[in-house]
């Protein structure tokens, strides 16, 4: 549990924590840039993605003290679908960093297509870890 907490849970976490407690400071921006949606409207959760799938061709390429972690069958399909992931994530990332969206106030049921890198950079994390976490445990052994 200690592993997940600090390899899955605080990289996702940190940037809203962040936001959480620049927000009570006096500091001379204005309220959207203090935005808690700041930090990850525009994909930016998208590079704790990145981390995840590095570490998990990691995790494949150097077997520790229990062997591998993954069957050798399996190897290449994780590392394509690892590059895959990498890839398009970084891409989602640099692309949202480049054309940042405003943030405004949308409906419930359309905020997916205003902050569409938000959306994106929410689901790409939740399945690269999710398979490190698979890579990490030995489920594919």
């Amino acid at each position: 549990m200690g592993w997940f907490i600090v390899s899955i849970l605080i990289p996702l976490i940190a940037p809203i924590i962040g936001m959480l407690l620049l927000q009570r400071l006096p500091l001379p921006v204005n309220n959207n840039e203090k935005h808690l949606l700041g930090p990850i409207k525009d994909g930016q959760l998208c590079w704790a993605s990145v981390a995840f799938c590095a570490l998990a061709m990691y995790e494949i390429a150097v077997p520790g003290t229990e062997g591998p972690l993954v069957s050798g069958n399996a190897v290449h399909w994780l590392n394509g679908g690892f590059v895959l992931l990498l890839v398009t994530s970084a891409v989602i990332a640099a692309v949202g960093a480049a054309f940042p969206t405003t943030i405004e106030t949308v409906r419930r049921n359309s905020w997916h297509k205003h902050y569409q890198a938000l959306a994106t950079s929410l689901a790409l994390p939740f399945l690269s870890a999710l398979a490190y976490s698979v890579v990490r445990y030995g489920v594919l052994k």
